[in-house]
């Protein structure tokens, strides 16, 4: 038989939640991991438009100026995966 796993990642902790609360509602086996995925490991700043709670970058830059901010870890998919 074969094995695996299925992980969800979401550097937004909102969204976090809802997937977590949707994936035990629906009896799915899903590991969600709350952080960001980049090319190492640290804190950095989450973009969240105001207008679009569903959307969100970790740019270095601001590209909007109507955003929500704030520091969530990220980490690189190979140490996530290891």
């Amino acid at each position: 038989s074969e094995t695996g796993q299925t992980i969800a990642i979401d550097a937004n902790p909102n969204l976090c939640r809802l997937l977590e609360r949707s994936t035990s509602i629906n009896g799915l086996a899903i590991t969600t991991v709350n952080k960001a995925i980049s090319n190492v490991i640290e804190e950095v700043t989450l973009q969240i438009p105001n207008s679009l709670w569903g959307d969100g970058n970790i740019r270095n830059k601001p590209q909007r100026t109507n955003t929500s901010k704030m520091w969530v870890q990220a980490t690189t998919l190979d140490a996530l995966i290891s």
